[in-house]
């Protein structure tokens, strides 16, 4: 089994890269880590927990076993609510291919964090971990819920190939709900993508990337809304400037990037704060409207506006506010056509 990443470690290290950019996220408390090994059946004490995508499908629920308690797979248990969700998925093909492993939710749970990495190898194109349902169920964000979705160990902090690959929540349907108060703090080099409503989920959402990225709209890292999170009035996007817990300027960036295909997709009063290279792409359809309250500069950030087959507004109703005479906008038009 490959190791898996220390939930106390990893806190630790984001605790100091929010310090440093004076966001608050909840105090880390004490959490149980649980680490997947997919199926539909009972997993046997003593089993190898598996990495590769395909056997690592099955069902989340709250009876089935197929939970162990370390990395060692000594002691198999079902999902307890309030963990950590720890997944470990290699043994992707070396084509350019788009392959998924598929975790179908038959439960509601309880969630305090993500750790999950997509050990791609030599692979290439899309991989993803996929979370979707038959029937309508919801994950609630615990307070202090971070999601972590990175690459494979030897380039968990350079690789910037994330751009289409991490942990994508209905890839399939729109029956899993996010919800809870808190929001989340997304953290890692890969992608943490989102499809259907999740109106429920209230709070701040900070999206924090500590690795490597070149300064364009693909900036691995980041959070992809193609539905909607028109309950979070706090977006806070930047770079982290740390890595490992020390203080390493890595250069890097972070991105939200929102497909509009229909209106109030995201809070009209939403603040997104850009800092440390923060990116916010918008991708407007035809007739889309979309309103958020200001766009606020902590340093630099990038504002990129692109087009999918038509056009489309973003329309910023208190206008874009600078912290000061240093903070810079940099405005990206991909395509002709968007406002």
């Amino acid at each position: 089994m490959k190791p898996s990443f220390n939930a106390n470690f990893l806190r630790a290290s984001i605790a100091l890269a929010l310090v440093a950019m004076a966001l608050f996220v909840s105090p880390a408390r004490a959490q149980s880590t649980l680490y997947w090994a997919g199926g539909t059946t009972n997993i046997t004490d003593g089993t190898t927990i598996p990495t590769n995508f395909t056997t690592l499908s099955g069902n989340w629920d709250l009876t089935t076993k197929n939970f162990a308690t370390a990395t060692n797979g000594a002691t198999y248990q079902a999902w307890s609510n309030g963990s950590i969700f720890s997944g470990y998925f290699g043994g992707w093909s070396a084509a350019y291919t788009t392959e998924y492993s598929r975790i179908t939710n038959t439960a509601n749970v309880d969630v305090s964090g993500f750790s999950t990495v997509i050990d791609k190898g030599v692979g290439s194109g899309n991989k993803w971990a996929t979370m979707g349902a038959d029937s309508a169920r919801t994950i609630t964000l615990l307070s202090g819920t971070i999601i972590d979705v990175r690459g494979g160990e030897a380039n968990i902090a350079s690789d910037s190939s994330g751009i289409n690959m991490g942990l994508w929540i209905n890839q399939t349907g729109t029956n899993v709900t996010l919800a809870g108060s808190g929001g989340f703090t997304k953290t890692g080099n890969y992608a943490f993508r989102l499809s259907g409503s999740h109106d429920g989920l209230t709070g701040t959402v900070n999206i924090l990337h500590n690795g490597r990225a070149s300064l364009d709209n693909n900036a691995p890292g980041r959070v992809i809304l193609s539905g909607s999170l028109a309950g979070i009035t706090n977006f806070n996007i930047s770079a982290s400037g740390f890595a490992a817990g020390t203080a390493t300027a890595l250069g890097s960036t972070a991105g939200f990037n929102v497909s509009d295909t229909s209106d109030n997709q995201l809070n009209d009063a939403a603040v997104v704060n850009l800092a440390g290279v923060g990116i916010f792409q918008f991708t407007g359809a035809n007739g889309s409207t979309e309103t958020i309250g200001s766009l606020r500069l902590a340093s630099a950030g990038i504002l990129n506006l692109s087009e999918a087959g038509g056009t489309g507004i973003l329309a910023i109703t208190n206008g874009i506010i600078r912290a000061n005479d240093r903070a810079q906008l940099s405005v990206q038009l991909t395509s002709a056509g968007t406002n």
